[in-house]
């Protein structure tokens, strides 16, 4: 994934995946093989003993393009552990590549986009939380910095997550729509109100100003995005309330589920 390698392997336009890892050096550490059960995604296991991996990817992905296997091969080298013990980095970096490998395929046909089975009508009866309803803070961040010109359907994440981030959902007759789901850390009583605004404006500002293609890269938080973010009023303390705060009471979250198995 770095640009060195990838002016490297740009001489090399019809590579295998065995020659990229050949190339890479770690042909002792990881096998790759497709699979006709595997559709969309892709999933890696682990040798126990021998500590080698095995990515699998279903049929259509062997000939994918040069930059969308070493994406593969990079996120079958991440760390294996329980997606609860990965670090905010850790997310992130897996969250990026597979956006970076699912938008490449969608961008060439290779990819058809999956039909979504949530009921976007009833997403709209279940934004109410412990503290804040998901709803109420959407409209008034719409109306305040987007002219009401988002939109979006709202949840909140599974219970003890982490993590918040938008996607485009497709219906089965054809239309698109964005989805944000807000992290369950946030439904905790002791989130401040400038904190959920600023995490809602964030996921908001993906739609308002969403990723771009830029020197074969896949941008998130180019730079129209952080700066249109560091506008928001509450940005600075948001930031540093998430670094101190949050973490705080993640770790009390944390310890509590794990008293109650004891």
């Amino acid at each position: 994934m770095e640009q060195c390698e990838q002016q490297k392997l740009s001489l090399f336009p019809e590579a295998t995946f065995d020659q990229l890892i050949a190339l890479k050096n770690i042909s002792e550490r990881l096998t790759v093989r497709s699979s006709s059960r595997l559709v969309r995604g892709w999933n890696i296991s682990i040798n126990r003993v021998t500590g080698r991996r095995t990515l699998t990817i279903p049929m259509f992905l062997i000939n994918a393009p040069v930059p969308v296997k070493m994406a593969l091969i990079a996120w079958a080298l991440l760390p294996i552990d329980k997606k609860r013990s990965r670090s905010k980095e850790e997310q992130q970096r897996r969250r990026h590549i597979e956006e970076y490998i699912y938008s490449h395929l969608s961008e060439r046909g290779l990819l058809k986009p999956s039909i979504s089975r949530i009921d976007r009508e009833k997403l709209s009866h279940k934004t109410a939380g412990n503290k804040f309803d998901l709803k109420e803070i959407y409209t008034r961040i719409n109306a305040s910095y987007f002219d009401n010109k988002i939109k979006a359907y709202l949840r909140w994440g599974t219970p003890g997550s982490t993590t918040s981030y938008q996607t485009v959902r497709r219906s089965k007759d054809g239309s698109c729509w964005n989805l944000i789901t807000i992290a369950d850390i946030y439904n905790h009583p002791r989130i401040p109100l400038f904190a959920i605004e600023s995490v809602m404006f964030h996921e908001m500002l993906h739609i308002a100003i969403p990723p771009y293609r830029k020197n074969g890269k896949n941008v998130i938080h180019g730079k129209e995005f952080k700066a249109a973010e560091k506008l928001f009023p509450h940005f600075e303390q948001w930031r540093a309330w998430e670094n101190n705060d949050l973490k705080l009471i993640l770790k009390e979250m944390r310890r509590r589920k794990k008293n109650l198995f004891f």
